[in-house]
């Protein structure tokens, strides 16, 4: 699993609001550092920590809101949600077709075995599909609504600063 980022440029005599734009931006940054793999052909521990970053974005803006604009954090945290949405559908046959692999290892009658294989067959082409799901939704999401939204609560140049820093 991907480690978490952790936040530069924060001081203890920081504005709580200024040290909180910068939290989010780093969280948002980290998300952003798992798209170019999840829009390959990504596998389950890509798909995994994408959803690992996903969520610890969301935790920090439901953590910070107070010290945020209100109306501002529930844009960026809708988006969020749908595209953790997106990444737990893919994530959940992952694990399923995981569970499948571990089974069939096991000593199992010829009737066992189709049908493990046939769950298999159902199952990647329910991941094949829940996947163009999540491309479909990170286009939408992460190419306009969330950096929109989080561009208005952080501001664009604190991302950019963030990311730069990360390199």
């Amino acid at each position: 699993m991907a480690k978490a980022w952790k936040t530069k440029g924060v001081s203890p005599s920081d504005p709580f609001r200024d040290a909180a734009k910068t939290i989010v931006a780093t969280k948002y940054a980290e998300l952003l550092s798992h798209v170019p793999g999840a829009l390959g052909d990504p596998d389950d521990e890509t798909i995994h920590d994408m959803r690992i970053s996903a969520k610890r974005l969301r935790e920090v803006l439901n953590l910070l809101r107070d010290g945020l604009s209100k109306k501002r954090v529930k844009p960026a945290r809708d988006a969020v949600d749908q595209l953790n949405d997106a990444l737990g559908e893919v994530r959940d046959c992952d694990v399923f077709l995981q569970w499948v692999d571990d089974t069939s290892g096991q000593d199992l009658a010829d009737q066992e075995r189709a049908a493990l294989d046939a769950i298999r067959e159902m199952v990647e082409i329910e991941r094949d599909n829940e996947l163009d799901s999540l491309r479909a939704a990170m286009e939408d999401l992460l190419e306009e609504t969330l950096p929109e939204a989080l561009s208005k609560l952080v501001g664009r140049a604190r991302v950019d600063e963030v990311i730069r820093r990360h390199g």
